[in-house]
């Protein structure tokens, strides 16, 4: 443990449906943060090493059920939820079209 006794959970290549399992399967037992940070989506726009690509509503109704998840298993803790962080260098493209309209959704 560091002297703020974090811990990470992410895994590279998570997609919602992979934080949404893990946590429904035990990976909040025994912990009891006072802040849980959130940052997830950017792989269910990825279509190039991902058999699927969800939409943006999809994809906000997926963060919203991690989100209930967490409010569920820990009551007592306070949700930092971070946007989408962006794709593709400036430059303008499909991916980050996605993840920005998924930001809008969920910024409310």
């Amino acid at each position: 443990m560091n002297k703020y006794n974090t811990l990470n959970i992410g895994f590279s290549g998570d997609r919602t449906e992979n934080v949404i399992w893990r946590l429904q399967h035990g990976e909040l037992e025994k912990i009891n943060p006072k802040i849980a940070l959130l940052l997830i989506g950017t792989n269910n726009t990825d279509g190039n090493h991902f058999p699927t690509i969800n939409n943006s509503y999809e994809l906000e109704e997926a963060i919203w059920k991690i989100c209930e998840i967490i409010k569920e298993k820990l009551p007592n803790t306070e949700i930092l939820l971070l946007g989408i962080l962006p794709y593709g260098n400036n430059i303008p493209n499909f991916r980050n079209t996605l993840n920005q309209k998924t930001n809008k959704l969920i910024s409310k």
